[in-house]
């Protein structure tokens, strides 16, 4: 796959020998996903609610500003695979989001 520029995604969440292929730059995206949204499953009951609605906006803003329009690129989109992938990111970020707002 050609190397695309998506300085800003990538300076945000890519680097190494990796930078510029989609489906690996998916990958790790999603365990990225994973692993923010277990680590608040763990403390989320001692956190304060003041908390989860400061990081609920923040990754909010997060997702809709920047992953979810990195996800919508036609390159992701037009391949079957790579649009698998980035429902999964999508859905697992989804489910993140909702989370936190029932806890709100």
């Amino acid at each position: 796959m050609e190397n695309l520029n998506y300085s800003k995604f990538n300076r945000m969440f890519l680097a190494g020998k990796d930078k510029g292929d989609l489906s690996k730059e998916l990958e790790h995206l999603l365990i990225s996903v994973r692993v923010l949204y277990k680590s608040y499953m763990i403390d989320i009951e001692n956190m304060d609610k003041e908390d989860i609605k400061y990081d609920y906006l923040e990754h909010k803003n997060n997702y809709e500003n920047t992953i979810r329009p990195f996800l919508m690129k036609k390159d992701i989109l037009m391949d079957k695979n790579l649009c698998e992938k980035a429902e999964q990111i999508s859905k697992t970020y989804e489910e993140f989001l909702d989370t936190l707002a029932k806890k709100i």
